[in-house]
């Protein structure tokens, strides 16, 4: 199995959901998880949100460290065709990579996921994730 993890669901595992937290295990164990190169910007840019809002440097040290270990878990690439199929000029990679790849795309937005299954992209909820692969 193949899975596209959005950022917001990484993101929020590095907050401390359990929910998502447990979407990334269960994808590390029972996966391939294949992410667009662009997850190391939008990474970046929420760390420097952070920092912006003066957030303790610890807890900024932790999430970056976490967004490293999930990273070497994953495989870095960017689809051949990217789709326009969402505002969010994001989402069209991790959406287009979904499709190019067959893999299942996890995600915390509703938009995104309205957007997957117009298109017939396998998408799902981390709830619905989690419940299918535990």
């Amino acid at each position: 199995m193949k899975v596209v993890i959005d950022t917001n669901v990484i993101i929020s595992a590095a907050l401390g959901s359990q929910t998502c937290s447990e979407v990334i295990l269960i994808a590390i164990k029972n996966a391939q998880i294949i992410e667009p190169n662009i997850v190391s910007v939008e990474l970046s840019r929420f760390c420097e949100k952070l920092e912006r809002k003066q957030q303790s440097d610890d807890k900024i040290k932790k999430i970056k460290n976490f967004f490293a270990v999930f990273l070497s878990f994953c495989v870095l690439k960017n689809p051949k065709k990217i789709l326009n199929l969402s505002t969010d000029k994001p989402d069209n990679l991790f959406l287009s990579l979904s499709l190019e790849e067959n893999a299942v795309y996890v995600t915390g937005d509703k938009n995104a996921l309205a957007f997957a299954k117009e298109n017939k992209i396998k998408a799902t909820s981390p709830v619905d994730f989690m419940k299918k692969n535990n």
